[in-house]
């Protein structure tokens, strides 16, 4: 099992409630006096993110559901919007149109996206999805509101509220959901997503109020796994009189995970496969899953014992998390070293003879 994840990095949102500044009409937008006209400029960098050769169509390759800042580039231009409730007037309106196609839908969505609303990029097979975070830290109310009642993602139709009181709002820029897709099959190597406008935002009495683009790199990387695949280990036969007590444990066996055909980009390769072990086919963590120990598992008949995953170092390999174990070389293969060993669990008096058996299921990334 392969899959590729990254995160981008949270900043704070430029919306500003203001208070005062009475205006001649009880609702619209402009662009603030004392500011450079837009039209604004946004081009969010997500920098490199890396995808398995293998990665279903479908999958997101990366920053699903994290939050990212919408860079702003060129001018200080800000708009501003006002309405007054109290006055029978709607509030005013923002509205994003695309000016890409809307990508194919994947028939098998891997992840937390609408598929019916994602922007292709320049790469054949990456598609994006920004949704608008509404809450902006304000309990109240919410302001990129979508007019239908169902997420803000461009391109959307919405309303600018905050509650529902009359407000006085300013936009230059804020927080989004920010999600890379796979639409269908990529070649080897870094692509290039460069940064041509994917839709335009319109407010009430603005229109091409901003462009959007995004830019970054995806790098195609991956080692397989192959045959080695499950990978047995065998733990040796003990003596029942070796445990004299709980924390006794047995000689470390190595387990190694040999992985072939990686790719990374070879002028500036800087992924790190990570491991993710989760136990399985009736084994469980046992205390504390930094400590990598798991019970015995289906088929097992000894008693009083389990099983503890280390790492290289022989130190204890957390489980149920992801461990960054090495980085990934450019080509060729790459093996993942560990080691296991048995650990006494109980007094001595109910340690009993018999088979050793538990599983583990391993999953990489490359991050």
């Amino acid at each position: 099992m392969n899959k590729a994840r990254r995160w981008a990095p949270l900043a704070v949102a430029l919306w500003l409630p203001l208070s005062g500044g009475a205006l001649a009409d009880d609702h619209g937008c402009r662009w603030k006096p004392g500011f450079a006209p837009g039209p604004m400029t946004f081009i969010h960098r997500f920098g490199t993110l890396y995808v398995p050769r293998d990665a279903p169509i479908g999958a997101v390759i990366g920053t699903e559901k994290s939050r990212a800042f919408l860079n702003r580039e060129g001018n200080n231009a800000t708009v501003q919007c006002w309405w007054d409730q109290a006055g029978g007037k709607p509030a005013p309106e923002f509205t994003s149109t695309p000016v890409v196609p809307m990508a194919s839908p994947p028939a098998n969505p891997g992840g937390s996206y609408d598929p019916q609303r994602l922007l292709e990029t320049n790469v054949p097979g990456i598609a994006v999805q920004i949704e608008y975070d509404q809450s902006i830290g304000y309990s109240a109310g919410t302001w990129l509101r979508s007019a239908d009642g169902g997420p803000a993602i461009a391109p959307q139709h919405g309303e600018m509220r905050y509650g529902n009181a009359p407000t006085f709002h300013e936009y230059a820029g804020g927080n989004a959901w920010f999600t890379v897709v796979k639409t269908g099959a990529l070649p080897a190597g870094p692509l290039q997503v460069t940064p041509r406008t994917l839709y335009r935002g319109n407010f009430t009495d603005i229109p091409d109020a901003f462009t959007f683009a995004t830019e970054g790199t995806i790098i195609v990387a991956q080692c397989s796994v192959g045959s080695n695949a499950p990978v047995e280990v065998d733990l040796l036969r003990w003596d029942q009189s070796h445990f004299t007590a709980p924390g006794t444990v047995t000689t470390a066996v190595p387990v190694t995970l040999a992985l072939h055909n990686c790719l990374d980009d070879p002028n500036n390769g800087v992924a790190t496969v990570h491991a993710h072990f989760t136990p399985k086919d009736g084994s469980q963590v046992v205390g504390d899953p930094a400590e990598g120990v798991i019970s015995l598992g289906n088929g097992a008949t000894a008693k009083g014992v389990a099983i503890r995953l280390l790492k290289a170092d022989l130190s204890p390999m957390p489980l149920n998390t992801i461990i960054p174990v090495s980085q990934l070389p450019p080509s060729g293969n790459l093996d993942l070293t560990f080691a296991a060993q048995i650990i006494q669990t109980a007094p001595a008096d109910q340690v009993t003879a018999g088979t050793v058996e538990g599983m583990l299921e391993f999953t990489l990334t490359y991050q």
